[in-house]
């Protein structure tokens, strides 16, 4: 796993997909929250729960999904940044295309702490206009 001091490196990259998730009630359903920094644009995923096997569950969709319309995940976001919850600790399972290649890296990294706050009141301001 990388570790937030190559953080550094994506200084170097135009854009990145940043991860987290937002629980409501504890025990109950999770928002995944994907931000693509390039335009500050942010969607979510329901997850029955915060668990690492239905986060990757849930990118493995989104990848299959691209992947039948001829676009690549791992393409599309070379870098994704999350936080070290434990629902991010597949970290192969991320990392890896549908062909089982890893093809993208996960940077965990203090830096998603920090802005941590302000994604989720984003991300709740964002869900509450959608409905």
């Amino acid at each position: 796993m990388r570790i937030s001091k190559n953080y550094l490196a994506l200084n170097q990259l135009d854009s990145w997909l940043e991860m987290d998730t937002v629980m409501g009630r504890m025990g109950g359903k999770v928002l995944l929250t994907f931000n693509l920094s390039f335009c500050n644009f942010i969607f979510a995923r329901l997850l029955e729960n915060k668990t690492a096997l239905e986060v990757t569950k849930h990118l493995y969709d989104i990848k299959n999904t691209l992947h039948e319309t001829d676009k690549d995940f791992c393409q599309l976001f070379p870098v994704i940044l999350t936080d070290n919850g434990g629902e991010f600790a597949r970290v192969n399972d991320i990392e890896m295309d549908i062909r089982g290649e890893i093809k993208t890296l996960l940077f965990v990294t203090l830096i998603a702490l920090t802005r941590k706050g302000e994604l989720r009141k984003k991300s709740h301001a964002d869900s509450r206009h959608s409905t």
